[in-house]
């Protein structure tokens, strides 16, 4: 080390084998990464995905980038000013369903949607600790998951509210909170938000680039279960 240290200072690699040969430093890695994948894994499966922590601020930046959608989501982020100007429309609770659910569904479309840009615009801030409770909001209204167990009408009712969100601001819905559960790799929870995305949309290819990365990262969980310790 002391031989080195002016290469080390300037970033050159030292003089000499080291140490530990590197193929030993990569069988070692080999040996004890998959274990603890799989023990990370085991400790997910018990914990509510809600509940799991996100990545660094950083890290989730950098995945948003490598989509093609990045700019565009960002863009819509930007529009139609801060967090205040949703916080001020939202109320703390939506009407009673026993008098009919016409008001009921016309008051969890209007509150999906303002979660929804919430959400959309912490994200644009990076604060996506707040934007993913948001985005998981909006989406449990539209899917009518709110206030404890489903009714008799509960498909009728939430395809009255996603008819009612609209379908564009659906998909989008949709494609933020798959991109939330991939954050917390729920991914076959990602993966089916994600299809019903791009059932909604065939003709958005942006979505083929999520889901195969989506379906990239199931293969190497799988693999990762596969190998023999």
């Amino acid at each position: 080390m002391h031989d080195n240290r002016d290469k080390i200072r300037l970033g050159l690699p030292p003089s000499g084998s080291p140490p530990v040969p590197q193929s030993k430093i990569e069988e070692l890695v080999l040996h004890i990464l998959p274990a603890e994948i799989e023990t990370v894994q085991q400790r997910q499966q018990h914990q509510n995905v809600k509940d799991r922590v996100l990545p660094s601020t950083y890290t989730i930046t950098q995945l948003l980038k490598s989509f093609s959608g990045y700019n565009a989501w960002m863009g819509e982020g930007a529009k139609f000013g801060g967090v205040e100007v949703f916080t001020s429309k939202l109320v703390n609770e939506l009407p009673s369903r026993d008098g009919g659910s016409g008001a009921y569904v016309e008051k969890a479309a209007e509150q999906a949607k303002l979660l929804y840009g919430r959400g959309r615009r912490y994200a644009f801030e990076k604060q996506f600790e707040k934007a993913v409770k948001d985005f998981d909001a909006s989406y449990d209204l539209t899917q009518d998951n709110v206030g404890g167990e489903q009714r008799n009408d509960h498909e009728e009712v939430k395809k009255a509210i996603c008819d009612a969100v609209g379908k564009d601001i659906y998909a989008r819905i949709l494609e933020w909170q798959g991109m939330c559960r991939h954050l917390r790799y729920d991914l076959e929870g990602a993966l089916k938000c994600y299809e019903e995305c791009s059932e909604l949309e065939p003709e958005n290819v942006s979505f083929f680039q999520i889901i195969v990365a989506v379906i990239g990262d199931l293969c190497k969980c799988c693999h990762v279960r596969s190998i023999d310790v």
